[in-house]
């Protein structure tokens, strides 16, 4: 459970010191045992504000930690074990997939939270080498979507937005693809070959 401290004077500021000297002490008894027991949840990377899964760590915000993907960007060593400011590989981030509770996307993301999953999904499954799944979105999500920039590419219902999201390792275009299933949309990142191969 996160709380909030408001520090106004120099007595308060140095009895948050030695709670924080505390909770590094506490975190790091019995190889971590009390750290492995937390759940792995969603959070913000702290370097790039991405969504991934991890879990928080006594030295940064609530909510926050360094994401698997500015792992590099910020020079963690991901085999020197415990760092200060971000946790333990393997623990706080860098989850093993087969430790990590994958979300199951089953409420409908819009915005923000769509568009981290999508990035999130696409990188996961690159590095796995398989296909993203499909994240349930909403119906005015994709009309918005539909309705901002012309569409790259639309195949009855199902569309790529118009403006690349990023490029492949091979230098193909990635977009936001918007695909109708039933009475459902579905969202995730695909390059111009595999949204004609869904």
């Amino acid at each position: 459970m996160c709380r909030t401290y408001i520090i106004t004077t120099t007595d308060e500021a140095t009895r948050m010191l030695a709670i924080l000297e505390h909770e590094k002490q506490f975190a790091r008894l019995d190889d971590f045992a009390s750290e492995r027991a937390k759940p792995v949840k969603r959070m913000s990377c702290t370097c790039c504000g991405e969504s991934y899964l991890g879990r928080q760590w006594w030295n940064q915000d609530c909510g926050y930690g360094l994401g698997d993907c500015c792992v590099e960007t910020c020079r963690v060593d991901r085999n020197a074990g415990e760092s200060d400011s971000y946790g333990v590989p393997e623990i706080h981030f860098l989850i093993p997939t087969t430790t990590a509770v994958h979300p199951d996307y089953s409420e409908p993301l819009e915005f923000s939270a769509l568009f981290c999953a999508m990035r999130l999904e696409y990188k996961k499954a690159t590095r796995d080498k398989r296909k993203p799944r499909l994240i349930l979105t909403t119906d005015k999500m994709q009309n918005d979507m539909l309705c901002c920039v012309f569409p790259a590419l639309q195949t009855g219902s199902s569309f790529l937005m118009g403006e690349a999201f990023d490029h492949n390792s091979s230098g193909d275009a990635i977009y936001a693809a918007f695909i109708e299933i039933g009475a459902n949309w579905f969202a995730r990142y695909a390059t111009i070959a595999e949204f004609r191969s869904m």
